[in-house]
């Protein structure tokens, strides 16, 4: 879905266009990442986090914090404090 201006229920069919907009109504009711109902951090890149949505697929964020951004290699992320994020893709994970 990179770059891509379409939605994702037609994209990827109604089952995830569905779950992506549940799921975008949870990233906007939570103060910060750490609130999310269901989201996995990727340990391979430490400001990354995905959220499952259904069907093998996954939405992929990274934090927008400055901080973040230039934080050392091999820093954690402290997930309570990422209160801006930027969606990066919808891709199939399974």
């Amino acid at each position: 879905m990179a770059g891509s201006k379409t939605s994702p229920a037609r994209t990827f069919g109604k089952a995830v266009g569905s779950a992506f907009h549940a799921r975008l109504a949870d990233v906007w009711a939570a103060r910060n990442v750490a609130e999310l109902p269901l989201w996995f951090p990727l340990f391979d890149k430490p400001k990354r986090f995905v959220i499952p949505l259904t069907e093998g697929f996954v939405m992929v964020f990274e934090s927008n914090h400055a901080a973040d951004r230039e934080a050392t290699l091999g820093t954690s992320t402290d997930w309570r404090q990422v209160t801006r994020i930027h969606l990066l893709e919808v891709k199939f994970n399974g």
